[in-house]
């Protein structure tokens, strides 16, 4: 009896044991396909957020090229009809110039020398050398002597004017001084023996203003070089003209104290053009001028 009751619960304690351990199982099986879908739920996660963030950043990374490129022919499109504007207002600007200057056409920098203005000029360029023992060349500088000569003691007297109003109802004709200075007769004659016309003007102004100052002049120039000598007219009178090299190195400016006025250094010759007329057969200076560019 007893044994029996010791075999009935010896059985069922194997049972209740083999029951516990049954229920272990389970358990831990759960809990191991517990732990399986929750690990199998990670790695979905992370392509599916890894697919998201390729797929977000592909379209930012394939807008920049698209951004690129068409930057790139917009940026062409604006420049090249800005370029082209500034091409054609400099061919405006050129054509513009060429109009105020039409010097500017010319491909020698010779043919926009400024032409010669004094008369005479065109019978110059073509006039022959000649030389400097010429007649006519020994006769313009013993002319040009003489005028130089004037120079070397010129006075000056007032120029008499007339009487103001009241003064002329009392004495009629009184000669008054009003100021002006003129040259002496001595002076005047000497250069209108020379001179005549522009020419004896032109010496007159000179020596009223060596006379005025105090100034003198010592020496006198010659002619040197090559002189060119051509036949002309002056005012309807045959005449001649020709272009001579004056060496003035001997001529010295004193002023009113003695001192010597004219420079040591700087060009002591300089081409001068003369018109040499006849006055009641006598050879005078009737112009005098220099060409644009004096040296010689």
């Amino acid at each position: 009896m007893n044994h029996s009751v010791r075999k009935k619960s010896h059985s069922s304690f194997v049972v209740s044991s083999i029951t516990s351990v049954a229920a272990a199982t389970l358990l831990l099986a759960g809990c191991a396909a517990g732990d399986s879908s929750d690990n199998s739920s990670q790695p979905s996660d992370a392509p599916s957020s890894a697919s998201a963030s390729a797929s977000s950043a592909a379209p930012s990374a394939s807008a920049k090229p698209s951004e690129k490129k068409s930057e790139k022919p917009a940026e062409k499109k604006s420049d090249q009809p800005t370029e082209s504007a500034a091409a054609d207002e400099k061919k405006t600007e050129a054509a513009d110039e060429k109009q105020k200057d039409p010097s500017a056409n010319a491909k020698d920098p010779a043919a926009a020398e400024v032409p010669e203005n004094y008369s005479g000029a065109n019978e110059i360029a073509k006039a022959p050398t000649v030389p400097v023992d010429h007649e006519q060349v020994k006769q313009t500088g013993s002319l040009y002597n003489e005028v130089e000569n004037a120079y070397a003691a010129v006075k000056t007297v007032p120029v008499e004017g007339t009487a103001p109003k009241d003064k002329q109802e009392s004495e009629p004709g009184t000669p008054v001084d009003n100021g002006v200075p003129e040259v002496d007769t001595q002076t005047k004659d000497k250069i209108n023996k020379a001179a005549t016309g522009a020419a004896a003007d032109e010496f007159l102004a000179q020596a009223l203003e060596y006379g005025v100052n105090g100034w003198s002049q010592e020496g006198s120039s010659k002619i040197v070089g090559e002189p060119k000598l051509a036949d002309t007219t002056f005012n309807g009178k045959k005449a001649k003209i020709m272009q001579v090299c004056v060496d003035s190195s001997a001529v010295k400016v004193k002023d009113s104290a003695g001192n010597i006025m004219t420079p040591d250094h700087g060009p002591k010759r300089s081409l001068n053009i003369f018109t040499l007329v006849q006055e009641n057969g006598t050879w005078k200076i009737a112009t005098h001028d220099f060409p644009n560019n004096p040296d010689c």
